[in-house]
């Protein structure tokens, strides 16, 4: 199955990585040496440095470019250690909308399918991404989350949107602090 993205969720998910990407080009010279990054977004990011205006915006569109294509965990946590920054716990939040997102989507599908095929939905459904979540995070119960996505896929109610957030939010942080 694959993911429904809105336009607006694509839209803010580059948005997070150009900040990132303007946080980069700010580093001193001394932690860009320290930065664990490859050497085509260390050449990116000192390419960015001398430009202005117009150039400079687009050379930080394609610094976001490559942090897309690449995995950013070790350059949020290298910045949060170096300077307090906030980007890592945004990070963590932004991975448990993703999460959320995915698990609803495949819930709505499920309950999708059997209106389609004018089955009663008995709320069960599955997801690869909620096996693996379920296996990073074994305190959760897969009970639960199926639950509360099954509960908004039926009534659309927000308030199982936000408790599936406020759990996998939880499971996330309480990983990031271990």
């Amino acid at each position: 199955m694959t993911e429904a993205i809105s336009k607006s969720e694509c839209k803010r998910r580059c948005q997070w990585q150009e900040e990132l990407a303007a946080t980069l080009v700010a580093l001193t010279d001394s932690d860009l040496l320290a930065l664990p990054a490859d050497a085509e977004t260390l050449a990116a990011i000192r390419d960015s440095r001398p430009l202005k205006g117009g150039a400079r915006k687009r050379q930080i569109k394609y610094l976001a470019k490559l942090l897309r294509e690449r995995e950013v965990t070790a350059i949020h946590a290298f910045l949060e250690e170096k300077k307090g920054s906030r980007l890592r716990a945004n990070q963590r939040e932004h991975q448990a909308e993703h999460l959320r997102d995915t698990f609803v989507n495949a819930a709505i599908a499920a309950f999708e399918e059997s209106r389609r095929a004018q089955i009663p939905w008995d709320g069960q459904w599955h997801s690869e991404a909620l096996t693996v979540f379920l296996a990073a995070h074994p305190r959760l119960q897969a009970r639960e989350i199926g639950q509360m996505a099954a509960s908004y896929a039926q009534s659309r109610n927000r308030l199982y949107y936000r408790q599936l957030f406020r759990l996998i939010k939880a499971a996330i942080d309480l990983e990031g602090r271990a």
